[in-house]
């Protein structure tokens, strides 16, 4: 009777040890400061189903250029710490508007991408998730951080702030002002489709 104790006792530290540690999307950078790191085994979780008010299609026009950006849910897994993230990812498509003409499609950039990285909290309380951008001509400053912000269900805002330096001999004429894929405009609105 003792030896089965000892082996139910060992099973059940063996399944307590290996469980996966959940923190809320919304928690972790307060866990952040908190702990300092996220544990090998974790998933950072979208567990109250906040990422579902930012989901779908949202569209603006601007300076005669239709700007649709499709939002959708990922899960990615960092495979050697036994990590997984649910995070939001963007793809774009900017177009003429009176002849439809594709000026930019994400999907046909090789190195474009738009992934979350986190909510932050900003000045008043107010909650901005944050995505990591890299488009076309990203060396010439085509690069940098969205800030979106859920001001309705049919309306959120984007902002986007360039980073990284121009190097004149990558870039040629190019700036960050007439290659950022929507203008250097804060609170850019969008409307849900």
């Amino acid at each position: 009777m003792k030896k089965i104790t000892f082996i139910s006792l060992l099973f059940l530290v063996s399944i307590i040890s290996n469980a996966q540690q959940i923190i809320a999307v919304e928690d972790l950078n307060q866990y952040l400061e908190i702990n300092g790191r996220v544990p090998n085994n974790s998933h950072i979780k979208d567990v109250n189903n906040i990422f579902s008010k930012y989901l779908g299609t949202w569209k603006t026009t601007y300076n005669n250029k239709t700007y649709s950006f499709i939002i959708t849910k990922k899960t990615s897994t960092f495979e050697s710490l036994n990590i997984k993230t649910d995070k939001l990812e963007i793809e774009y498509i900017i177009t003429e508007t009176s002849s439809g003409v594709i000026v930019e499609d994400s999907s046909q950039i090789v190195d474009s991408s738009i992934f979350g990285t986190g909510f932050n909290k900003i000045t008043g309380g107010i909650i901005d998730y944050e995505f990591y951008f890299s488009g076309n001509n990203s060396k010439c400053g085509n690069r940098g951080t969205l800030h979106s912000r859920y001001i309705n269900p049919t309306q959120i805002s984007l902002s986007l702030y360039i980073s990284g330096d121009l190097t004149p001999s990558d870039c040629g004429t190019y700036t960050p002002a007439n290659e950022a894929i929507y203008p250097l405009t804060r609170g850019f609105i969008l409307t849900k489709q």
